[in-house]
C-alpha cells in the first residue's frame, strides 16, 4: 500500500524526503526509539513575515515555540538542552543543542501533522536561520557523568574515544538527516567533562571542517540522556 504525505519546505533547512518517505512506510515490527538531534542557530532578529510580527531574537521566538505539550503526547521528551559556549570547526556557528527522545518515528510524524505543532511552529519558522536535525540511535553504553557536555558530530569515523580529560555520556549512530544543508555524518558522542570550551579548543586540530566538528555546552538545563537510554 502506497502512503501519501506532503513535504514541507522549510526556511530553516531541506527535509529529507528519502528518509521521510521510508518512515511513512515503515512496517510498525520494525519501527522503535530514536533519537533526534537538533542543531539549532537563530536569526538575529525573528522574522514572521509581516511587520505586524513580534519584535524578538530569533532565540525568544524558539522560546516561544518550545513543543512540550505536542512532545509529551506522543510520548516523546527533551533529554538534553544546552546553549553552545564553543565550537570547533564547521558552519554555522550553533546557538543551541536539544536532543529528543522519540518512542517510534511514527510518533514523530504524528506530532509534525498535530494542530497544536502547527500552530507552535509558526516561532519556529520565524526564530531558526538553520537547523541540522539528524535521527540518532544508540551505539554503545551510556554514563551518568555530572559537568558539562563536548558534543562530537562525525563523519567516517568507526570508533570515537572520549574527548581527553572527560568521560563518555553516550554515542550514536547517525541513521539519516531529516532536516538540513546537505551534509551526512555518521557518528554523534557526548562527552562530560568540567571544562568543555578547553576540551573542545584541545581539539581543534581533529575538528576541523564541515564533517567533524566539536560543540561545547554550558552547563545543560536538561541532561538526562544516560538515563534515557538506560531505560
Amino acid at each position: 500500500m502506497t502512503t501519501s504525505f506532503e513535504i514541507p519546505e522549510l526556511r530553516y533547512g531541506t527535509v529529507n524526503a528519502d528518509l521521510i518517505g521510508k518512515w511513512h512506510g515503515l512496517d510498525p515490527a520494525e519501527d522503535g526509539p530514536f533519537y533526534a538531534l537538533n542543531l539549532m542557530a537563530y536569526r538575529d532578529v525573528a522574522d514572521y513575515g509581516d511587520a505586524s510580527g513580534p519584535r524578538i531574537s530569533g532565540r525568544e521566538a524558539d522560546d516561544r515555540y518550545a513543543p512540550i505539550a505536542p512532545l509529551a503526547a506522543v510520548g516523546a521528551s527533551i533529554v538534553l538542552f544546552a546553549d553552545v559556549s564553543d565550537q570547533r570547526g564547521a558552519a554555522p556557528s550553533w546557538d543551541r543543542v536539544a536532543i529528543v527522545r522519540y518512542p517510534t518515528r511514527a510518533a514523530f510524524l504524528e506530532m509534525n501533522e498535530s494542530e497544536e505543532f502547527q500552530r507552535l511552529h509558526v516561532h519556529k519558522e520565524a526564530g531558526m536561520r538553520e537547523t541540522i536535525l539528524a535521527s540518532c540511535v544508540p551505539a554503545g553504553p551510556s554514563a551518568d557523568a555530572p559537568g558539562s557536555i563536548v558534543l562530537r558530530v562525525v563523519k567516517g569515523a568507526s570508533q570515537l574515544a572520549a574527548a581527553p580529560g572527560a568521560a563518555r555520556v553516550a554515542t550514536f549512530d547517525v541513521e539519516g538527516i531529516v532536516i538540513g544543508d546537505g551534509r551526512t555524518f555518521d557518528r554523534v558522542a557526548l562527552d562530560a567533562c568540567e571544562d568543555a570550551a578547553a576540551v573542545a579548543s584541545s581539539m581543534a586540530a581533529d575538528a576541523a571542517g564541515d564533517e567533524h566538528f566539536a560543540i561545547a555546552l554550558g552547563r545543560p538545563i536538561i541532561n538526562q540522556v544516560a538515563a534515557s537510554i538506560v531505560a
